[in-house]
């Protein structure tokens, strides 16, 4: 009885090269994004770490759409005062005892936290909590191994599983 024969060269089936090189593209690109993704959450973490906090006064407050809007005023370092409009859902307020989820008593003058990064006081986040760029950049990093894991796979299945 013969054995059945493996494969162990790609003359004898081009296919496997032709296969091979995007493949591996494919796993060097995932592998790059992956960490440009895990860059990126990293450089945000530390950038909300040196945020400080300063007090914002609502200008207008708009909960008939969805979603809620917000613009406000807050204070620059040097003084003057700056003007910024925001998603509300991230909002991080409370008003002796009111609960958060009852937006209809935010009325204009009302105060509430910011958090304004001192290196660019332009930029302003109403929640150190995960912003949606967080949320994109996580999602990215998990793709992108994703896809470099399916190319490894599809990279050990043509090879044989390394069966010589």
């Amino acid at each position: 009885m013969r054995r059945p024969t493996i494969v162990t060269s790609t003359r004898e089936n081009p296919i496997f090269t032709l296969f091979q090189v995007p493949l591996f593209l494919v796993f060097v690109c995932a592998v790059i994004a992956c960490v440009l993704c895990v860059r990126g959450i990293i450089r945000r973490k530390n950038d909300n770490q040196e945020r400080i906090e300063v007090s914002a006064v609502v200008v207008k407050y708009t909960h008939l759409r969805n979603p809620a809007r917000v613009t406000f005023d807050y204070p620059l370092p040097n003084g003057a005062w700056a003007r910024a409009e925001k998603l509300a859902a991230r909002m991080n307020y409370s008003h002796e005892g009111v609960s958060g989820s009852n937006v209809f008593w935010i009325q204009p003058g009302f105060r509430f936290p910011v958090y304004v990064n001192p290196h660019n006081p332009m930029d302003v986040e109403l929640s150190m909590d995960a912003s949606p760029a967080n949320v994109m950049l996580i999602f990215g990093a998990v793709v992108s191994a994703m896809f470099a894991f399916g190319a490894l796979f599809f990279l050990a299945l043509l090879n044989g599983f390394g069966m010589r």
